[in-house]
């Protein structure tokens, strides 16, 4: 685990992550989330999440499972 950062920058995202994790969000580390990009550091969607959540929450999406992947 890192040591905490006394920089401005990062003090001043704390009160925001507290928040988003206060509505349900979970934090992911740098390291988790480079793991879910599967290594590509120019990846800026979690690719593996975004296909969970379609299927979940849009009927339609789950039907075309089969047929198409985001890639």
């Amino acid at each position: 685990m890192k040591p905490p950062s006394f920089q401005e920058g990062h003090i001043s995202q704390l009160p925001a992550l507290q928040f988003l994790q206060d509505l349900g969000f979970t934090y992911l580390s740098p390291e988790e989330t480079l793991q879910l990009r599967g290594g590509k550091t120019s990846a800026v969607l979690l690719e593996s999440m975004l296909e969970e959540q379609l299927r979940k929450d849009h009927p339609q999406y789950r039907a075309n499972e089969g047929a198409q992947r985001l890639h």
